[in-house]
């Protein structure tokens, strides 16, 4: 069972570093890509599974606003991630 305690005037701690750009970034490149076009990214050793779950979220929302369809592929061996847009 989960257990929590609720507090109350903790102080919000401010973001170091600034927004974040993936979501951008990564829309750019749907936004470019035409119907069996791919894109391949290359990540750090071993994020290549953290890099395709988010960007399973984003081309799953995309592709609903859009009226696209998306599908990625992992490669661990080589710390790759391939979206190819089939619609």
């Amino acid at each position: 069972m989960l257990k929590g305690k609720i507090e109350k005037n903790v102080q919000i701690p401010l973001r170091r570093g600034g927004q974040s750009t993936f979501h951008r970034d990564f829309i750019s490149y749907l936004d470019r890509l035409e119907v069996t076009h791919s894109v391949i990214f290359q990540c750090e050793k071993h994020k290549a599974y953290v890099l395709q779950t988010k960007m399973q979220v984003v081309i799953k929302i995309y592709g609903i606003i859009k009226g696209s369809e998306f599908i990625s592929s992992l490669d661990v061996d080589r710390d790759t991630v391939r979206v190819w847009r089939i619609k």
